[in-house]
């Protein structure tokens, strides 16, 4: 067998497909002629570099795509999928990004810690007796030791919302396509669809924003938390259905070639269902984190 190494000219076995690669990369598979400078810490370094900075690399294209709504779907569909992540690719990595930052901005999008959240900041007099239940169970009844029970709630709804976000995936896919109701429009065609509106979601609102917001208020004190009040959480989550409602309606005619009223009614449908699965995604995270303590 000849070594799996050399220099460039020289016959070796593929590493990937074994056949015989005498160039750069294999005529065969595609393969990369490996050469010991492959496994140094600069290779290393400029591998990583490469991938996620540079003008041809996936992440950032896939990343300057995202202000246009519908392209990486209209790409994916299409099948040019060389220069781009897929959507779905795309959204598990940002939501990856998402986790990583939260603890510092302190936004709570997507989990909900306990006397915050089931829906718009309310509770509700099931929810408290439910809490109520818990604490009990646990010995943490006592009004001192409600402080005690959130530290043990909050880490564990921040656990569980990592994994129960993907619910959002496959119920606003759902909306999305009851609202076309075409039978040549695929299932897996809205999947890719509400994947790119999550992963622009999580970009701008769930990550860019926070960030910035954060970064401002630590070098002034004038300016309060984002959604600080109540009030600013409405009035910030009213602007983000907005901003939906438009990003869809662009979407529509974009990837699905869609008439302007076509596209207004869809994108109206898909910002009722997400609403719905909004509201019972909220509901399932505090379950499920009460019922893990």
């Amino acid at each position: 067998m000849r070594r799996n190494e050399g220099t460039t000219g020289e016959r070796i076995d593929c590493p990937t497909c074994g056949g015989v690669l005498e160039r750069a990369f294999c005529p065969a598979c595609g393969e990369k002629r490996p050469t010991a400078r492959d496994t140094s810490t600069r290779a290393f370094v400029a591998q990583v570099f490469g991938t996620l900075f540079s003008v041809d690399g996936k992440l950032l294209t896939s990343l300057r795509r995202l202000a246009r709504p519908g392209f990486l779907t209209t790409e994916f569909l299409r099948g040019a999928r060389v220069r781009q992540f897929a959507p779905f690719q795309l959204f598990a990595l940002l939501n990856v990004v998402y986790f990583v930052v939260q603890p510092w901005t302190g936004t709570n999008i997507f989990n909900a810690p306990l006397g915050r959240t089931v829906f718009f900041g309310q509770t509700s007099a099931l929810h408290d007796r439910l809490v109520d239940a818990k604490r009990a169970e646990l010995g943490l009844g006592a009004d001192a030791d409600w402080n005690a029970f959130a530290a043990r709630f909050d880490p564990r709804a921040n656990d569980w919302a990592k994994s129960l976000i993907v619910v959002f995936v496959p119920s606003l896919a759902l909306a999305s396509f009851v609202a076309h109701r075409r039978p040549t429009r695929r299932f897996g065609e809205q999947l890719a669809l509400v994947t790119e509106f999550l992963s622009f979601k999580l970009l701008f609102f769930s990550i860019a924003l926070p960030v910035a917001w954060s970064a401002l208020a630590a070098l002034t004190s004038s300016v309060p938390p984002i959604a600080a009040t109540a009030a600013s959480g409405v009035a910030l989550s009213l602007f983000s259905l907005a901003v939906m409602f438009a990003w869809f309606v662009v979407a529509d005619r974009r990837a699905f070639a869609s008439t302007p009223a076509v596209a207004v009614g869809h994108a109206l449908v898909i910002v009722v269902g997400y609403l719905l699965a909004w509201f019972a995604y909220h509901v399932l995270l505090f379950v499920v984190t009460l019922w893990s303590l």
